[in-house]
Formats: structure tokens, C-alpha cells, sequence
């Protein structure tokens, strides 16, 4: 399913968050423990402003192992992202 998560990747670049999402649960279905599947759907979460979602998608990804690097970067910047969120202190 690496071809289609390539393809998901490029059109996350491009903004076709449709196109990417359909790509990317059609390799969920494929493979549930497909992590880079789960980090991109933790992208297509974070673009949309939706930090708490994207976390735990980061979450799973780095729970299912790899050796992306991006995940654990993604996964900082969201959780960064949720303690400036007002009353993600309380």
C-alpha cells in the first residue's frame, strides 16, 4: 500500500484532503497497523485545527513503531499545541 500512501502524501502537499483522506483509510482497511497510514491521518487532523485528534493519531503511530522521525515531531507539535489551548491546563 506504499503507492497509495505516496500518493496521500502528495496530496497532502497539495492541499486534496479528500483525495489524501480516501487514499489513506483505503490503507487502514488494508492494514490497521500501518503507522505511516495512522501519522497521515494525524496530518490531515492537525491542518484542520483539530490538535487533540491529531495527538492521538501521532499516538497510535508511534505505538504501532517506526523509524519516522516525522511522528514523534508531529506528535510534539501537537501536544505543544494543546496546552496553549484555553483550558487545556484546567
Amino acid at each position: 500500500m506504499t503507492a497509495g500512501l505516496d500518493e496521500a502524501e502528495q496530496r497532502l502537499a497539495a492541499r486534496d484532503y479528500r483525495g489524501a483522506h480516501t487514499l489513506i483509510l483505503a490503507a487502514i482497511g488494508a492494514d490497521d497497523t500501518d503507522a505511516r497510514a495512522w501519522f497521515l491521518m494525524g496530518v490531515i487532523a492537525a491542518d484542520h485545527g483539530n490538535a487533540a485528534r491529531a495527538a492521538e493519531l501521532f499516538e497510535k503511530a508511534a505505538a504501532l513503531g517506526t523509524d519516522d522521525a516525522r511522528i514523534e515531531a508531529y506528535l510534539a507539535r501537537a501536544r505543544m499545541a494543546l496546552s496553549d489551548a484555553p483550558g487545556a491546563r484546567d
